[in-house]
């Protein structure tokens, strides 16, 4: 077999392409499972194939994690953004995602470490800005959450995931719920 071949050729490239009229398609569940296929088939850590896998798993990861969220199931998320970590540590989205879910499930510690990481590549990321403030705020780092929540504007959108999130987690915040209602007074909050 050629070295184009072995680069190009075999069961993990065709996963792999599957995977990606999957992905391209919208069928994110499927492309994920196409992808975990062409990693399951192994090779070099420099294979394209192989790199290229890891990265669109991480990215179906995120739809179908956000899809879940949307679902209000954090139960679903978890493992599906945890495993797609593994893949693409690094990947803010992921992390944001992870940090959301964290909050949710009452694992602020981990939701911090998650949205901390996302801020230290993004510092302008505001939905990570919020939940962050939550979480400290719910931690006992009240002044902390304030001087986050009052270093952003209202302005955007916010996901109802998010919203639903951040009521949970800081029903006891004054400045978090002035700046949420600001959002639904404006009408500012997406579909």
């Amino acid at each position: 077999m050629s070295f184009l071949e072995r680069i190009w050729g075999g069961k993990a490239n065709a996963h792999y392409r599957a995977g990606m009229h999957a992905f391209n398609a919208g069928r994110y569940g499927e492309a994920l499972e196409r992808f975990v296929r062409a990693l399951e088939c192994g090779g070099v850590a420099a294979d394209p194939v192989l790199a290229l896998s890891r990265f669109y798993a991480a990215e179906s990861a995120v739809h179908l994690g956000r899809a879940a969220l949307d679902r209000d199931d954090t139960v679903g998320a978890a493992p599906l953004l945890e495993r797609a970590l593994e893949w693409n540590p690094q990947h803010p989205a992921l992390q944001y995602l992870a940090g959301v879910v964290a909050a949710a499930q009452g694992d602020l510690a981990r939701s911090a470490e998650r949205l901390e990481s996302v801020l230290a590549q993004e510092p302008e990321h505001p939905d990570a800005v919020l939940v962050l403030a939550a979480v400290r705020h719910a931690r006992g780092a009240s002044a902390d959450a304030r001087r986050l929540l009052g270093a952003l504007h209202s302005g955007g959108t916010l996901p109802p995931y998010l919203l639903r999130v951040l009521e949970r987690l800081a029903p006891d915040f004054p400045e978090m719920v002035s700046f949420l209602r600001d959002f639904a007074a404006s009408g500012r909050t997406s579909a």
